[in-house]
């Protein structure tokens, strides 16, 4: 207290400022707080980074998600749950969001505590202030079960259900691509073609249950013939494919041969009575003046008509690979 006017206008502006700042620090506490307790109840796993790209803020919903605390974070223990083949190419790009690239999205694989290997989407976003970046934002969210749904759904169209062989269009897109390697690396490769002589009457007198049994029982019996490389596909039918990459013909006439025997040894019993098949395979290979795919299929298909024709039970090769 004082009398004096001037030290009174010096006292009553003094406290004005002061009041001013306190109460600009409760706001900026409060919006912290509020900030805070929304980043805390997120169900949405989050984190912030700063400039450096050292995490300075994990949410619980994060913690909860891989495993791991707060301070493992920031002590980047994380590092060491990420997949080594996705190491390389997120550091790349966690660098580039870092220095100012645009946000970031991959889909990772990452070791979650008991949980064990997952599969994790990451987006990221720069935090500006203005034209300054501020630092980094990031949202996780798991993507395993939708990863094993489309690895499930990519199966199912390429298989058949029945025998659980290719189908024909996983069958073509391994053809075009075992083509593609022909065409640009030279590698070569083989085809072997062929249905089952005699399907039909297993199907009249043992109806459609006996006939697929019949099927998948030559499936099993085929992945017994081949390489863990070669592809196996049942075209429809009776009529199945083998494609062989990197195989040349000498090869794949051996194969053919094995195939050959072991379907006619094959037999289903049902009711007391054995069942029996036969097939009639064509063989052929891909030739440097091919045009595609398609024309060793052509040719290993002539050759199976030729095999059933000269009276089955028997293979017959392309005479261009002879």
């Amino acid at each position: 207290d004082t009398s004096l006017e001037e030290l009174q206008r010096i006292a009553q502006t003094f406290n004005s400022v002061e009041y001013e700042r306190n109460r600009e620090r409760a706001e900026r506490r409060s919006r912290q707080a509020y900030l805070d307790a929304v980043l805390s109840s997120s169900p949405l796993s989050m984190f912030l980074a700063d400039l450096e790209g050292r995490i300075s803020y994990v949410n619980p919903a994060l913690e909860t998600l891989t495993g791991l605390s707060a301070v493992s974070f920031k002590h980047r223990a994380w590092l060491r749950r990420l997949h080594p083949e996705d190491r390389p190419v997120l550091f790349a790009l966690w660098r580039d969001v870092v220095n100012g690239g645009d946000g970031l999205y991959r889909q990772l694989r990452f070791e979650c505590g008991n949980a064990g290997m997952m599969w994790l989407e990451l987006y990221t976003s720069q935090v500006m202030n203005g034209e300054q970046p501020q630092g980094v934002v990031g949202f996780v969210k798991d993507i395993t079960h939708l990863r094993a749904q489309q690895k499930r759904q990519l199966w199912e169209a390429e298989h058949d259900p029945l025998t659980r062989l290719l189908n024909r269009r996983g069958f073509e897109r391994r053809l075009e691509e075992t083509y593609g390697r022909f065409r640009e690396h030279g590698e070569m490769a083989s085809l072997i073609l062929f249905d089952l002589d005699s399907f039909k009457p297993i199907n009249d007198e043992g109806g459609h249950a006996l006939g697929d049994d019949m099927l998948r029982a030559i499936a099993r019996c085929l992945e017994g013939c081949v390489r863990r490389d070669d592809h196996l596909a049942r075209l429809g039918g009776d009529e199945f494919a083998i494609l062989l990459p990197g195989c040349g013909n000498p090869q794949a006439m051996r194969i053919a041969e094995e195939v050959r025997q072991a379907v006619s040894e094959l037999s289903i019993l049902r009711k007391g009575e054995h069942y029996c098949v036969t097939a009639s395979l064509g063989v052929s290979c891909l030739g440097v003046d091919d045009v595609d795919a398609q024309a060793m299929v052509k040719r290993a298909d002539a050759a199976s008509y030729d095999a059933k024709a000269q009276g089955k039970n028997r293979m017959m090769n392309d005479a261009r690979c002879e």
